[in-house]
């Protein structure tokens, strides 16, 4: 087997910035009027969250972001039928 890559750090995460800039306030990026974003809590398991924080990083995206557009694939019919057969399993 090849070696594990090494864990990201913190300092791994600083050095990478903000995924995206963020909208100035009371805008949106579309340009419309921003809409108060919904706060949700997730509990994950350890190696739940190492495969997010770790895919995040890799992708420079927040985790925030990845989980939006896990959220959005939710929309297309195959995917959302592999989650639903996947958590009934």
């Amino acid at each position: 087997m090849s070696a594990a890559k090494a864990k990201p750090t913190a300092a791994d995460r600083l050095r990478r910035g903000g995924p995206i800039e963020q909208p100035h306030a009371g805008r949106s990026v579309s340009g419309g009027v921003r809409v108060k974003p919904v706060r949700v809590t997730v509990d994950l398991t350890p190696a739940d969250y190492e495969v997010l924080r770790d895919f995040a990083h890799d992708a420079r995206m927040s985790h925030a972001d990845v989980l939006r557009v896990l959220i959005r694939l939710l929309g297309d019919d195959s995917v959302s039928n592999q989650v639903r057969s996947s958590v009934t399993q």
